[in-house]
């Protein structure tokens, strides 16, 4: 057993022994330090991409004289380069000539005209051989050969010309890309800010669904941005209080929406401000501008309550007006204010910028959205029917297609018993044979259609309840049952695969529960990746599945809806059976 000072010995040793051999490879494989200076190359070994930059007066010298022969010095070397091009090809403005240990030195040579580089380059490639010349000036019988017919040596210093390019390094593409971004990004949020008379504060999460859905409704969207766990959604109202009285409208049909959208913020385009140099004096004093006109223009005393983004600005803003404004101090009101002052904080990446957006309404009736509480549910789940139902707008079965009246469904995955309470309670089902081996709410078995209770409760998995459901439909309807059964289909199970809850419902389609004319909701749960478009692929290959199955599908009017109600990974499909 080593003692601790031998086992911190030991650790020493691995250590320096691990950095030597880390910098005996750096060594031996030549790594180094990239320059952040442009790269210049040739052409034939330059990297054809997008930020190569083409420099058409410049060439690429090759094979050069090696420094050292005979008398010729590095000076020596340029000056001859330099009058041999000029005499050639034309006027030249920089020659740089680069030497390296393990190979012949070469050079960049800068024309003045692009004609004389292209003049070099063509010249270059239409002598044939030129690349066997022999540079030294002591073997005659070359430099005989090396001659053109006016006694002139043919590439005397040389051995090729090509074409040479400019490759910018990573680092500077890296920085044009970060600044093309930060002004795409301010460019956005300016959008927003000048042509938004609404904000909306949604969350995250929900923010491709709330843009979507209120764009089904033709309520303008200007654009949206990301700032930590939440989201700005930019709406143009084209009557006053439009967006209002639109969630006000859906308090009974989808109040879950109210929990997508937290806040409301009403603007004025107008009263835009931006910001420089992280002064927020500009903004601090438009808020003031607004408050005194408000006492101008009321003959009673106004009460003012801040709603700010972010929350925190709505303190400065308060200890900002107590100290420098006192005498304005007096209208603010936590509780039972006569006006909502807005301010909004839009951040960008550009530097020293930032947006504000500043805006006052009278407050007339209850912000529906500063009331986010839903009636209360059994379960958060019974909230997806209620929206999905009030999405497709679902039309009851009429009365001659059903026997006696009855409209019968069926919950698969019921428990604790939401879905199962709404099609009870507000679609009127008057037979649910919900299904699952767990635990129901008690408060479901509580409606009863006559004397007989409406909720009958199978605990056992679907693929076993559909005898039992075949078997009591017999014994009720007896000649007389239904074709198909049951009237609606839904099922909100928690799978390992999401196709098998295409599969049951198929399965009950073979044995006759369900078939033409069945109204089916089913919650497809996404078990694989991450992303949005992972998720909505998924769903879509299920959906080509039902569309595709026999002669031209097994569904109608299919519809998949992202519901506010699902989350993340779910999507809901709905249609009716053919």
């Amino acid at each position: 057993m080593l003692t601790p000072s031998r086992q911190f010995t030991f650790l020493v040793r691995i250590v320096a022994l691990l950095i030597f051999f880390f910098t005996a490879i750096t060594v031996t494989t030549g790594f180094s330090v990239k320059s952040s200076v442009p790269v210049v190359t040739c052409s034939s070994t330059a990297n054809n991409n997008n930020h190569d930059i083409k420099n058409e007066r410049r060439v690429f010298v090759g094979g050069l004289r090696q420094v050292g022969e005979e008398d010729d010095k590095e000076a020596d070397v340029e000056t001859k380069l330099q009058l041999d091009l000029e005499r050639r090809y034309g006027p030249i403005s920089n020659v740089f000539v680069l030497r390296k240990t393990s190979a012949k030195p070469y050079a960049f040579v800068d024309f003045v005209h692009a004609a004389s580089a292209q003049q070099a380059i063509q010249a270059y490639s239409s002598s044939p051989g030129a690349t066997d010349v022999n540079i030294n000036n002591n073997n005659n019988a070359t430099d005989a050969n090396n001659k053109d017919e006016g006694g002139q040596e043919n590439f005397p210093l040389y051995r090729e010309i090509k074409a040479a390019k400019t490759i910018v390094p990573h680092k500077r593409i890296k920085s044009l890309q970060r600044k093309t971004l930060t002004q795409s990004d301010f460019n956005t949020k300016h959008e927003i800010a000048t042509s938004s008379t609404t904000l909306l504060h949604v969350q995250k999460s929900h923010v491709h669904r709330v843009m979507s859905f209120l764009e089904f409704h033709n309520i303008k969207v200007t654009g949206h941005y990301v700032c930590g766990g939440v989201a700005i959604v930019g709406v143009q109202e084209e009557e006053e209080d439009e967006v209002r009285s639109f969630l006000r409208g859906l308090e009974d049909t989808i109040p879950i929406f109210h929990r997508a959208i937290q806040k409301m913020y009403h603007v004025n385009p107008a009263q835009m401000v931006v910001e420089e140099l992280e002064e927020e004096e500009t903004a601090y004093q438009k808020v003031i501008q607004l408050l005194q006109k408000l006492t101008k223009s009321t003959t009673t005393t106004p009460r003012v309550r801040f709603n700010t983004f972010p929350p925190s600005k709505a303190q400065e803003l308060i200890l900002y007006l107590e100290h420098n404004f006192p005498q304005l101090s007096h209208l603010l009101a936590p509780t039972s204010c006569t006006h909502i002052l807005n301010v909004v904080k839009i951040p960008t990446t550009l530097r020293n910028s930032n947006l504000w957006c500043i805006g006052m309404n009278q407050v007339t009736t209850a912000d529906p959205s500063q009331n986010m509480k839903t009636k209360d549910l059994i379960c958060r789940a019974q909230s997806k029917l209620q929206e999905a139902f009030a999405r497709y707008n679902y039309a009851l079965p009429d009365a001659a297609t059903t026997s006696q009246n009855r409209l019968v469904a069926v919950d698969c995955g019921a428990a604790p018993g939401g879905w199962t309470q709404f099609l009870a309670t507000k679609v009127q089902c008057k037979k649910i044979y919900s299904i699952d081996p767990g635990e129901l709410d008690p408060i479901v078995f509580n409606t009863h259609y006559g004397d007989e209770r409406v909720v009958q409760h199978l605990r056992q998995k679907v693929e076993y309840a559909m005898d039992e459901i075949l078997q009591l439909e017999v014994v009720e309807e007896g000649n007389n049952r239904k074709s198909p059964m049951v009237d609606i289909w839904v099922s909100d199970m928690c799978l390992y695969q999401m196709s098998q809850q295409v599969d049951l419902m198929l399965q009950a389609r073979e044995v006759g529960i369900v078939g033409e004319g069945t109204f089916f909701v089913l919650t497809l749960k996404c078990t694989i990746g991450h992303s949005r478009k992972t998720f909505d692929e998924q769903v879509a290959t299920q959906c080509d599945r039902l569309l595709s199955l026999g002669s031209g599908g097994v569904v109608r009017d299919l519809q998949t809806i992202h519901l506010f109600s699902n989350r993340g990974g779910e999507r809901t499909i709905l249609g009716y059976l053919t």
